[in-house]
């Protein structure tokens, strides 16, 4: 019996092509029911999320060519028409039908029997699993991505909606309408028309609230304009759903080598400017055996371990970690003091940076400090006279960076939409990061899927932006200008120096 039943075209998966879908694209169950891939002659068994039917066929089901192996599409017309002598394999088969599909996904074999190759794995699942999964791959070609029509791509914008960020989130959101409309008047992208959707992250959302805020929004892809240790748990939840998303700061929470990640950044977050710190203090210091202290708040446990863990590999051993819940700046800089700390890494606000080098300068004790620029602030330029030339910052990217062509169009932007110039390192941060989703959105060309847009950023080598560092992705790389630069302080001057060429951590 073939395969009487057509292909449905639906909008809107049923719950069961959803469940199916799940199944197909990550190798789990819904239901929480084991599935496993079976190897070989069935001595190994691994779970179905270390080989889902998209590490092999792709998300669209027409094959993922890799290593010389040419998997078969599996879309619905092509599993239900018999198969000439044309195939990959060089032989041919009758079309499938419901006993004959369930038979390939889970002992291997296709409706002549013949085994279909050692690279297919047969897969352990429910008898409801197994209903699901054909039930998805009945509508694969007509389950186009979120956000995807013949003649627009919807993304998604991030940015804070309340609190001190606020400005610099709506800012970014003028910018970036005033860049896409731009780019559509020009002429698209083949075609499609780009449409932008703000989703506001509010200080602490509710988990359910966040992904519902993301889900209603039904985008394709998106840019998080989160500015360094602004992160929160909405853009946690667009990587679980699956958007591709370009961020312009990395985010404390992520690994740079994470080859499964969906989400990309195009500069240094907070941990990585505190390491290349660590790696030039190392550089640096008159005495490497000279004490140093680790000063953070609780909430920035992570960072200290990272800070930590860059030491110790930098053979910085005489370490004092001062962890604190409110701050008390007289008692940090009197015990620092007496124990004759040399260095210090700060990873505190600004403020609190400046109460406790102005006890210091009393004390007479004058350290070299180390912080992430991002968490200075303004405070930075009212520490006292005596710590003129002690203090060093990280910076993600410098004004060197930006040429003058990219200068020009930020500025005709800004012009022409009359548009508000506050915070302009985080608008251009902004910028760059749609200038780098739109590289990606035309190598990907016509036949767009997130897939495809994966695979493409994943490619990116030295990209320009003009408004950062290049920019350069791989498989194991998330980070795209990985690295930041180091500025001394100069309190005559209110300015800051650069000190040394750009430093990998």
């Amino acid at each position: 019996m073939c395969l009487l039943w057509p292909a449905l075209v639906s909008a809107q998966l049923t719950p069961s092509q959803a469940a199916g879908k799940r199944i197909y694209k990550d190798g789990v169950s819904t239901s929480n029911s084991q599935i496993e891939a079976v190897l070989g002659e069935g001595f190994t068994r691994i779970p179905g999320r270390l080989m889902p039917c998209t590490s092999c066929h792709g998300a669209d089901g027409k094959g993922r060519p890799e290593g010389g192996v040419v998997p078969p599409a599996i879309t619905w017309n092509i599993l239900a028409m018999p198969l000439r002598k044309t195939s990959a394999l060089g032989r041919q088969r009758p079309a499938y039908s419901l006993l004959s599909l369930r038979r390939a996904i889970t002992q291997g074999v296709d409706p002549s029997g013949h085994h279909l190759g050692s690279t297919m794995p047969s897969y352990r699942l429910s008898l409801k699993d197994l209903d699901r999964l054909i039930q998805y791959l009945r509508v694969l070609d007509k389950d186009p991505d979120p956000g995807l029509t013949g003649s627009t791509i919807r993304l998604g914008a991030i940015v804070p909606m309340d609190g001190p960020l606020a400005v610099s989130g709506r800012s970014s959101i003028a910018l970036l309408r005033a860049y896409f409309d731009e780019l559509n008047q020009q002429g698209r992208i083949y075609g499609r028309k780009i449409e932008l959707r703000a989703i506001e992250s509010p200080a602490m959302p509710a988990a359910r609230g966040a992904q519902d805020s993301v889900q209603a929004n039904d985008i394709f892809a998106a840019i998080s304009v989160l500015p360094p240790g602004a992160e929160h748990e909405l853009t946690g939840k667009v990587e679980q759903l699956g958007i591709p998303t370009i961020g312009a700061f990395a985010s404390r929470a992520r690994a740079d080598d994470s080859s499964q990640s969906r989400t990309f950044y195009v500069l240094s977050g907070l941990p990585q400017q505190a390491r290349v710190l660590v790696k030039f203090a190392h550089e640096h210091l008159e005495d490497p055996l000279a004490r140093i202290a680790v000063v953070y708040p609780e909430s920035a446990q992570d960072l200290a371990d990272a800070v930590i863990d860059q030491c110790r590999t930098a053979s910085l051993d005489n370490l004092q970690p001062v962890k604190f819940a409110q701050f008390e700046a007289g008692l940090v800089a009197e015990s620092l003091s007496r124990q004759r700390v040399r260095g210090v890494f700060f990873l505190g606000e600004g403020k609190e940076l400046q109460e406790m080098l102005e006890i210091a300068a009393q004390l007479e004790w004058t350290p070299n400090v180390f912080q992430p620029g991002p968490l200075a602030g303004q405070e930075v330029f009212a520490i006292p006279p005596a710590f003129d030339q002690h203090i060093f910052l990280a910076f993600p990217m410098l004004p060197s960076d930006i040429d003058a062509e990219a200068v020009f169009e930020y500025k005709s932007l800004v012009q022409r939409h009359n548009l508000s110039s506050a915070q302009p390192a985080i608008a251009l941060a902004a910028l760059a990061s749609a200038k780098v989703l739109v590289e990606a959105l035309r190598e990907s060309g016509r036949e767009l899927s997130r897939d495809k847009l994966i695979t493409i950023l994943s490619g990116i080598y030295g990209f320009n932006t003009g408004l950062t560092p290049p920019v350069t992705f791989s498989a194991t790389r998330r980070i795209g200008a990985l690295g930041a630069y180091v500025v001394r302080l100069d309190l005559k001057n209110k300015s800051f120096t650069p000190v040394g060429s750009w430093m990998v951590p």
